[in-house]
C-alpha cells in the first residue's frame, strides 16, 4: 500500500492513465537491458493497454525508440510492437501478434553506433529492428519503463522482471523513481520486479513515487 497522497500540484504529460519508471545511467555507449514482460488479459477492457521499454533523451522534443507489448480489441489479443521517432520528427510504429506464455523477454541494446530491439519467446529470439544512433537526437539518453491505459475505467495488470541490466559493462542498480498519473500505479518488489496495476481514473493522484519504499513524494529522490 502506498503512503499518504500529496496534493496534485504535479502536471501530467499524457492524457491517458500512465505510469513511468525512470532508469537513469549513461546510455550513450554500450548497454543491454532485458526484462521479462507480462501484460495480463483483462476481458472487460474496451481499448488498448501498453507495456514498454523506451530509450529517449532529456531534450524534448527529441528522438526515441521503444519496444513493448500491447493488448487491444474485443479479444484483447497480445501483440509486440516497436515505435521510433527520429530527430527529424518522423514516426514509425509496427506491431504483430506474439505468443507470450506467460511472458516474453523485451530487449533494448545499444553500442556507440547502433540501437537494437529484440523479443524472446518460446520459439527463440527475434530481432525487431536496428537503427543508427545518428538518426536520433538523444541528449543525455535514459530509459523509461511505461505502462499505459487508453480508456477510462479500463484496467492494467503488468509486470517487468529484470533479466539483464548492463550499461558500459557495469550492472545497473534498481530504479529509484517513478511517476503515476490517473490511476495506474507502479511498485518495486524486493527482488527488483516492477508491478503496474490500477485503472484509468481521471481524478486520481498525480505524483512521483520513491520506489525504495513505494511512497508518494513531491519529486524524484536524488
Amino acid at each position: 500500500m502506498l503512503a499518504a497522497t500529496p496534493r496534485n500540484a504535479i502536471k501530467p504529460v499524457s492524457t491517458d492513465g500512465e505510469a513511468t519508471v525512470y532508469v537513469t545511467a549513461d546510455f550513450r555507449h554500450g548497454f543491454n537491458v532485458a526484462y521479462n514482460a507480462v501484460l495480463a488479459q483483462i476481458r472487460s477492457n474496451r481499448s488498448t493497454t501498453f507495456l514498454s521499454l523506451m530509450l529517449l533523451g532529456r531534450r524534448n522534443p527529441g528522438g526515441s525508440i521503444a519496444v513493448g507489448l500491447s493488448r487491444g480489441g474485443s479479444a484483447q489479443a497480445l501483440e509486440v510492437f516497436v515505435t521510433t521517432t527520429t530527430s527529424r520528427g518522423a514516426n514509425h510504429y509496427e506491431s504483430f501478434p506474439v505468443a507470450c506464455v506467460p511472458g516474453c523477454a523485451l530487449i533494448l541494446r545499444g553500442d556507440r553506433y547502433g540501437l537494437y530491439a529484440f523479443v524472446v519467446t518460446a520459439d527463440g529470439i527475434q530481432k525487431l529492428g536496428s537503427w543508427a544512433r545518428a538518426d536520433f537526437e538523444l541528449a543525455k539518453p535514459y530509459l523509461q519503463l511505461n505502462a499505459e491505459v487508453t480508456a477510462q475505467q479500463d484496467r492494467i495488470a503488468a509486470t517487468l522482471i529484470p533479466m539483464r541490466l548492463v550499461v558500459d559493462s557495469a550492472d545497473l542498480s534498481s530504479p529509484r523513481c517513478a511517476f503515476t498519473t490517473r490511476g495506474v500505479v507502479p511498485r518495486r518488489n524486493a527482488d527488483g520486479t516492477l508491478e503496474f496495476t490500477g485503472s484509468f481514473r481521471p481524478g486520481a493522484t498525480i505524483s512521483f513515487i520513491d520506489l525504495k519504499d513505494n511512497k508518494f513524494v513531491d519529486r524524484c529522490p536524488r
